[in-house]
C-alpha cells in the first residue's frame, strides 16, 4: 500500500474544499502529521451521553497538559447506554473536519497510519462503528503514539479538577476549553441535519425541560432532598414561575423507553412504581394536549427523533445519538429548565 503524504496546508485546503463530500474531506483532515506528537487514549468512556461528554473533555485536558498535538480517533468511543450499550467511535457521532480546523488550539483528531504510528495496531469492531486498540510494544517504551491516562478515571478526574479551580477562582478558563464551548465540539453532519430538519419549523423561541423523573433517578441514593422525581410537581412549578407562556414550544428531555419499562413491569396485585405510572400519562397528556391551555405545544425529541431518522447509525444507536440531539437543542434554547441534582443539566448551562 502507499501512502501519499500531504504537507499540512494542503490537507487545510483540500480538507475546507467544497468540491469534496464530507467523508473525503472528513479522511483528508483526519490524515496524521509525522513531525508532531501523538497520543492514544487507553480507557472507554462510560455513563450517559453528558458524564462521557466531562470524559472527553478530560481527554483535551490531559493531552493539552503533556504536550501531545494529535490525538488517535480509535480508541475515542462513546458508549450507546440503555440503548445497545455498544461503542461508537468518536468521528461517526462528531464533527471532527470542524474539530481539526481549530488546531493547533486543540489538538487534533487523526485516523491510525502504521507507518507514522506503528507502536499500535487498529482491528475493526463489530458494524465498523467501533475499533480495538492493541498496543505492540510496552506502554512504557510507547512513543509512536504515546499512551494517554494511567487509569480508566484519570479524564473525568482532569475535567472535575479543572473544573473546581476555576469555580474557585483559582484559574481561568484556557482559551482552547472556550474554544470547545463557542462551538469546535459540534454534531456530524448527518446528525446535525436530523436536528436541523426537526428544528426547522420550530424556530428559536422555545423552552427545553429536563425533567429527570426516570426510575434510575428515583432509586438514585444522592441529592435526597434536591431531587424532584414527580413530574407533576414540576409542571406545577413552572407554571408558577411563567404565569403565561413565555414560549409557544416546550421540548421535554427525558428518557421516555427507561419509563415505558418500568411502567411495562406493573403487575397486578404486586408493589409497583406508581409514580412512574403517574409521570408516564402526565407525559403523555401532554404531548397530546399541550400546556397552559394548549396554548404551548409539548413536544419530545432525543432518542425517538433519532429512530425515527432511518438512519443506519443513528436510528440503530439511538441512545447515545439522542443524548447527542438533546444536548445541541438544550444550547440553543430561549428557556433552558434543568435540575440542580443532573450532570446535564449542569453541562447545558456551562455551556
Amino acid at each position: 500500500m502507499s501512502v501519499i503524504v500531504l504537507p499540512p496546508e494542503e490537507i487545510k485546503t483540500q480538507q475546507e474544499s467544497p468540491e469534496y463530500d464530507y467523508a473525503t474531506r472528513q479522511a483528508l483532515s483526519m490524515k496524521p502529521f509525522n513531525n508532531v506528537t501523538t497520543a492514544a487514549y487507553r480507557f472507554n468512556f462510560w455513563s450517559g451521553f453528558c458524564n462521557q461528554f466531562m470524559m472527553f473533555c478530560g481527554v483535551i485536558i490531559l493531552a493539552k497538559g503533556e504536550g501531545y498535538s494529535q490525538l488517535l480517533v480509535e480508541p475515542i468511543k462513546w458508549k450507546d447506554l440503555y440503548g445497545t450499550n455498544q461503542m461508537i467511535r468518536h468521528d461517526l457521532l462528531f464533527d471532527v473536519v470542524h474539530w481539526n480546523s481549530f488546531y493547533p488550539e486543540l489538538p487534533r483528531i487523526v485516523s491510525h497510519d502504521a507507518e507514522f504510528l506503528p507502536d499500535v495496531s487498529i482491528t475493526q469492531g463489530k458494524d465498523n462503528v467501533s475499533s480495538h486498540l492493541t498496543w505492540k510494544t510496552d506502554l512504557a517504551n510507547a512513543t509512536k503514539p504515546h499512551p494517554l491516562a494511567n487509569k480508566q478515571t484519570s479524564a473525568v478526574h482532569a475535567y472535575m479538577t479543572n473544573d473546581n479551580k476555576i469555580a474557585r477562582k483559582r484559574k481561568k478558563r484556557e482559551n482552547f476549553e472556550v474554544e470547545i464551548m463557542r462551538g469546535a465540539f459540534r454534531p456530524h453532519p448527518q446528525l446535525q441535519s436530523i436536528i436541523d430538519d426537526f428544528m426547522q419549523p420550530i424556530g428559536s423561541s422555545y423552552m427545553v425541560l429536563h425533567a429527570r423523573i426516570e426510575p434510575d433517578m428515583q432509586k438514585h441514593g444522592a441529592c435526597g432532598d434536591k431531587k424532584v422525581t414527580a413530574f407533576k410537581d414540576i409542571i406545577r412549578m413552572l407554571k408558577e414561575q411563567f404565569k403565561e407562556p413565555p414560549v409557544k414550544t416546550m421540548i421535554v428531555i427525558l428518557n421516555r423507553e427507561i419509563l415505558e419499562k418500568e411502567v411495562a413491569s406493573v403487575k397486578p396485585g404486586k408493589k409497583n412504581n406508581t409514580l412512574a405510572v403517574e409521570n408516564l400519562e402526565l407525559l403523555n397528556h401532554l404531548v397530546a394536549n399541550g400546556l397552559w391551555d394548549g396554548r404551548v405545544n409539548v413536544i419530545e425529541a432525543g432518542s425517538k427523533l433519532a429512530t425515527d431518522s432511518g438512519h443506519g447509525i443513528y436510528s440503530k444507536y439511538y441512545s447515545i445519538s439522542g443524548g447527542i440531539i438533546n444536548y445541541f437543542i438544550s444550547i440553543k434554547a430561549a428557556f433552558f429548565v434543568g435540575t440542580e441534582v443532573s450532570s446535564y443539566s449542569t453541562a447545558v448551562i456551562k455551556s
